[in-house]
């Protein structure tokens, strides 16, 4: 994938699936939770999707709207800026970032925020 500028459409975003499962990044038996935006349930590769998570064995979980709790990655983000306001530094901006994810969180944290959002 590259980094490209403007905004990410229903089919960037089904083709960020495709990536994701041929490298191996979702796999058989994982879950993909995801928020409300519109590209994650877009009519337009709405079959698609579902076909690609089936022949590969991966199930979509949908959080409610408006339950920032129950965002895995809004309470990983909030770790993040936490630790950034308490160990300001001065590289750029995208250094910073960097450092923020490196230093103040681990795989460990972010996987235990997921597994508290997937109803058992």
């Amino acid at each position: 994938m590259s980094i490209r500028e403007g905004s990410n459409d229903a089919i960037d975003y089904f083709e960020s699936l495709v990536d994701a499962c041929h490298n191996g990044h979702l796999r058989e038996g994982d879950i993909l939770v995801v928020d409300n935006a519109k590209i994650h349930g877009a009519a337009e590769v709405a079959d698609l999707q579902n076909m690609l998570f089936a022949v590969v064995g991966v199930t979509s979980v949908r959080v409610p709207a408006y339950f920032p709790e129950l965002m895995p990655p809004e309470l990983v983000f909030q770790n993040v800026k936490r630790y950034m306001r308490a160990h300001r530094g001065f590289g750029t901006f995208r250094q910073e970032i960097l450092r923020g994810f490196a230093c103040g969180t681990c795989l460990e944290f972010v996987a235990r925020q997921y597994r508290m959002c997937i109803p058992q």
